[in-house]
């Protein structure tokens, strides 16, 4: 179990510290051209960095429990609530705004960024409810 929680802390941490990073620094979405930055408003351009900023704060969280206390801890079973219905939440969230018609996830970019919000939901989910080492 321990390999398994290692696995799903690192990979979410290394992610959220990338997509945020990209995100923070360039004050929009990945999937913006150039043309479409330069054209959007000062307001969206702020959210995109606060957005990024909280995606950086979530992956400074998954790494102080990888160095910390450790992803067998019952520390990181607490984190892992937060985390996993932070990550349900955006999956639904995505996939409710998405539909009927699911036209967003044309792109292969949107389809993988909700599987894996999805993936790691459910990771999050076998962590915070897996029996505790004796």
């Amino acid at each position: 179990m321990r390999s398994f929680a290692l696995t799903v802390f690192a990979i979410h941490t290394l992610f959220e510290l990338a997509f945020g990073a990209s995100i923070f620094l360039a004050g929009a979405s990945s999937s913006a051209t150039p043309d479409m930055v330069a054209a959007q408003p000062v307001a969206i351009t702020i959210s995109f960095r606060f957005m990024g900023s909280a995606l950086i704060a979530l992956g400074v969280l998954g790494g102080l429990v990888i160095f910390g206390p450790g992803v067998a801890s019952v520390t990181a079973r607490v984190i892992a609530v937060g985390l996993a219905t932070f990550h349900a939440l955006g999956t639904a969230g995505s996939l409710f705004t998405a539909s009927p018609t699911f036209e967003a996830y044309t792109s292969p970019l949107a389809l993988g960024a909700v599987v894996l919000h999805g993936v790691l939901a459910l990771g999050f989910v076998v962590i915070a409810f897996a029996r505790p080492a004796s």
